[in-house]
């Protein structure tokens, strides 16, 4: 622990702040990640119980909906049912924050390397511009 608090005394002002915003740009996707996780898994507990899919009534309103679409393009004059159409468009209108949550957690991979490389040049030029100093 003491050699990390004497490394982090070393660094320059602008390593510190690149390694604050890559902890931070971190915590928020892992957070995010979290919590798209726990909502599907909420989804996929109620789509579980057979009681509630026999009955075709869930808790869920997300799942309500899809059935509700389902049933009313079933009872209409088409042959075939587009079930996935149904189940993507209430998704996207019932879940635009996991969505948006999923396109940051992808993106933020490539942050956090574009923000190592920042970093380790940013680093490497203040090593270079203090050796030409000495």
């Amino acid at each position: 622990m003491n050699n990390l608090t004497e490394l982090m005394r070393t660094i320059d002002i602008s390593g510190k702040v690149i390694i604050v915003i890559i902890l931070c740009v971190f915590i928020i996707s892992l957070t995010i990640n979290l919590l798209i996780k726990f909502k599907y898994m909420g989804i996929n507990k109620q789509l579980a119980s057979k009681q509630q899919r026999r009955n075709g009534v869930f808790k869920n309103d997300l799942l309500n909906k899809v059935v509700q679409e389902y049933k009313a393009a079933a009872s209409s004059n088409y042959s075939n049912v587009n079930t996935q159409a149904i189940v993507d468009k209430s998704f996207i209108e019932n879940l635009r924050f996991c969505l948006l949550g999923e396109n940051f957690v992808k993106k933020s991979i490539s942050m956090l390397i574009i923000l190592g490389l920042l970093g380790t040049f940013i680093g490497l030029t203040i090593s270079v511009s203090e050796l030409v100093n000495v």
